[in-house]
């Protein structure tokens, strides 16, 4: 058996195995759709069936074999064609291509920026709420936010203000207890502790790259 790699056209992945097949139209049955669903080669732990519309190469027997080897034929992926490119978050600043990921049909986004000094690791929902890992802290926001609504070191300020107002107070009428409310050594350990992780982490506005 003779095989050969064909371009078709998906026009549905409604399969009613749920695995990930689609139908085509191909040239070699006129352009027509092929009757019979066509099964994937998807990397391992990906499951990634393309939309209708789309272009996909497949593996075919060549000629009449189409027919009696039809169980033989599998698509190899999608192809991108004039007008039906990748989103612009995946066009990298220089020539080299630094960006990697994965995107839908709805808009959702996982994006890896390998950039030198930029990497960055990107997941966007489709309505912008988005989070990412970066060189300088993680980020959880929209991509409309106008101001950042959680910042690491202001909010370790306000606790470390609030911890040592604490260790401070003392009441001072006739009759009740002069000294803190807590121990102050363990109290002051609290605070390092507590300090030292709220400096670990920044939330704030991203946009997305």
């Amino acid at each position: 058996m003779h095989q050969v790699v064909e371009r078709g056209i998906v026009t549905s992945n409604e399969d009613p195995a749920k695995v990930g097949r689609i139908k085509v139209a191909l040239a070699t049955v006129d352009g027509n759709e092929y009757p019979e669903w066509i099964e994937p080669v998807f990397d391992p732990g990906w499951f990634t069936p393309p939309e209708p519309g789309a272009a996909v190469d497949l593996v075919l027997p060549e000629g009449t074999d189409l027919v009696e080897f039809a169980h033989e034929i599998r698509y190899l992926g999608s192809v991108f064609e004039e007008g039906n490119g990748p989103p612009a978050a995946f066009k990298a600043t220089g020539l080299k291509p630094t960006r990697r990921g994965y995107f839908t049909k709805a808009g959702h986004l996982l994006l890896f920026e390998d950039a030198a000094g930029k990497e960055e690791i990107f997941l966007s929902h489709k309505g912008n709420m988005l989070i990412a890992l970066t060189n300088t802290g993680i980020f959880l926001g929209t991509k409309n936010a106008t101001e950042n609504f959680v910042l690491g070191k202001i909010l370790k300020s306000i606790m470390e203000s609030i911890l040592d107002a604490i260790v401070a107070h003392a009441h001072t009428e006739t009759g009740t207890v002069t000294s803190p409310p807590i121990n102050a050594a363990v109290f002051t350990a609290i605070k390092a502790t507590l300090s030292t992780m709220l400096s670990d982490f920044i939330f704030g506005q991203k946009v997305k790259p």
